[in-house]
């Protein structure tokens, strides 16, 4: 007697997309070091130099981002802090983590280092791109109910 045939494994309705970060970040140096780690870990990026430059690509490309790495000083008037305020009014749904070299000693800081979204820097490059999949992957699957890639 044989045994049946393996099936094929279901197609999924929609099939699973790469997670896209969005790193705002005005160093330049540091930007472009964080992008292509990210992207070297198998994510999309988008870069934004500043706070608005961030909320225009949210407002263009805000449903094709999992999560968003800022740094807190940045020029202009949205700094990180401000830019966590309109994501979460927003996109409530991305998560939001964020950096300093000199983060002060904030209620918001204490609160997001205590939750895990807060890296001080210098920072360890593996540890950011962990914890950004992480909470990519989480978000995708939230938001289209299949595992992404």
């Amino acid at each position: 007697m044989s045994s049946p045939e393996p099936s094929e494994p279901p197609v999924p309705e929609h099939p699973a997309r790469p997670n896209t970060i969005l790193v705002v970040e005005d160093e330049i140096l540091i930007r472009l070091a964080l992008a292509d780690h990210l992207r070297d870990a198998g994510l999309t990026v988008y870069e934004a130099v500043n706070g608005a430059e961030a909320v225009d690509l949210l407002t263009h490309h805000g449903n094709e981002i999992d999560a968003i790495f800022s740094d807190i000083m940045m020029p202009g008037p949205i700094d990180g802090l401000a830019l966590l305020a309109w994501a979460a009014q927003h996109y409530p749904a991305v998560p939001v983590i964020l950096t300093s070299g000199a983060p002060g000693q904030s209620q918001t800081i204490s609160a997001l280092n205590n939750a895990g979204l807060f890296f001080l820097k210098p920072y360890d490059m593996d540890n950011v791109a962990k914890l950004l999949t992480a909470k990519a992957k989480a978000r995708a699957q939230d938001r289209d109910g299949v595992p992404s890639t």
